[in-house]
C-alpha cells in the first residue's frame, strides 16, 4: 500500500483535487480518472486524507508572515546590495552595472502626465528611494519616505536632422 504521501502525489498527478469544507472530504476529478476503483480507496483512506490535509492547513496558518522592518531604525544591506556595494568600494563611481538604452518618443507628449505616471512608480516602489549609505563602518540602507523627480526638457529642435537614421531594439 501506498503512503499518504505517494498516494496524494499519484491523485495530484492524475489532476485530482483535494480539499475539506469544515469536516468534509471534497474531491474534483477528471471523469475518466475516476473510477470506482480509486473512488474506493479515496472512501478507504478518507480520515488519513482528513487527517493529512488538516495538519497541512495548520502547518500553513502557523508560518510566521512577513512583517516590514521599522523605518526608524538602520536596516542593513540584503546580499545582493552588499555585493553591489562592496564592488563600489572597489571601483568608485563605475559605470560598470549601468543599463543605457533610448526611446523614441513621436507625437505630442503629455510632459505632465509622463512626469506624474514616473513618480507614481517611484512612491509605490521604495526600492526606487533607497540610497546606500555609511554610518560607523557599517553600509545600511536608507530609505526616503518620498521622492519628487523632476524631468528637464530639452528642446532640440533648433538641431540640424541628419539624413541617416539609426534604428535599433531595446
Amino acid at each position: 500500500m501506498k503512503t499518504i504521501d505517494e498516494f496524494l502525489t499519484f491523485l495530484s498527478q492524475q489532476d485530482v483535487k483535494l480539499w475539506l469544507e469544515g469536516d468534509r472530504l471534497c474531491c474534483d476529478a477528471p471523469e475518466k480518472v475516476l473510477t470506482s476503483s480509486l473512488s474506493s480507496q479515496l472512501a478507504e483512506r478518507k480520515q488519513e486524507i482528513i487527517a493529512f490535509l488538516d495538519r497541512v492547513d495548520l502547518a500553513t496558518k502557523s508560518r510566521q508572515t512577513i512583517t516590514p522592518v521599522a523605518r526608524t531604525k538602520n536596516i542593513p544591506l540584503s546580499f545582493a546590495q552588499q555585493r553591489l556595494w562592496f564592488l563600489d568600494q572597489m571601483e568608485h563611481d563605475s559605470s560598470q552595472y549601468n543599463l543605457a538604452g533610448a526611446v523614441r518618443l513621436e507625437g505630442s507628449l503629455d510632459i505632465a502626465a509622463f512626469e506624474r505616471s514616473f513618480n507614481e512608480i517611484v512612491r509605490r516602489h521604495e526600492t526606487l528611494r533607497t540610497t546606500i549609505k555609511t554610518v560607523d563602518g557599517q553600509a545600511i540602507q536608507e530609505i526616503a519616505p518620498s521622492l519628487k523627480l523632476a524631468f528637464p526638457i530639452l528642446d532640440w529642435r533648433q538641431l540640424e536632422k541628419t539624413s541617416k537614421k539609426v534604428k535599433f531594439a531595446v
